[in-house]
């Protein structure tokens, strides 16, 4: 996912992919202030699926037909004086391949947003797809934090998995560095 706090992600652009069955599959969502909306383009491999332009009344969006169709859905988007900030999920179909991901959350330049309680989710899978939670392997528990690690608690370095792809890791490894840097000082 999109591994930055909230409220403190620099520049317009944030991209974030996830990987599904051998490849990629990623979003870019771009901040268009002057709209209040975000640009969002989605890939699959090299599959170009849909770009979009989505609003705090426009949340959904589908394109293709029923052998080949791609969705877009915006969860918790919400929208403030200085930016959003909410979460991809994506619906894919290919033939008879159904797919459905959280690719990741963003933040553009507000606090406010809705943050899920990490103790309520119990596997790595999905507590690594919320923005602000990352997954002890040690203790096998949810916890709020950041790629740096945990915000409350503890777990050794090598046992903290902040990105959904280290799930599946064998063994664990520790997070890698981000794509993008992000201004992470509170």
């Amino acid at each position: 996912g999109i591994n930055a706090e909230y409220g403190n992600t620099k520049g317009n652009t944030e991209s974030c992919c996830t990987d599904v069955i051998g490849s990629s599959l990623c979003a870019n969502v771009t901040w268009v202030p002057a709209k209040k909306a975000i640009d969002v383009s989605t890939s699959f491999g090299a599959l170009h699926l849909l770009e979009y332009e989505f609003s705090k009344n426009n949340t959904h969006f589908c394109a293709g037909q029923d052998t080949v169709k791609a969705c877009v859905s915006v969860a918790n988007f919400t929208v403030s004086a200085t930016g959003c900030c909410g979460c991809l999920h994506i619906d894919l179909s290919l033939g008879p391949l159904h797919l459905t991901e959280t690719t990741g959350c963003f933040a553009f330049g507000t606090p406010h947003c809705a943050i899920a309680q990490c103790d309520a989710f119990n596997s790595c899978d999905s507590c690594d797809s919320l923005p602000n939670c990352g997954y002890c392997a040690a203790s096998q528990s949810c916890m709020s934090g950041t790629q740096a690690g945990p915000q409350s608690g503890t777990c050794a370095a090598d046992k903290w998995l902040f990105h959904k792809a280290q799930c599946n890791a064998s063994p664990p490894s520790p997070p890698s560095p981000p794509a993008l840097s992000f201004n992470n000082k509170k």
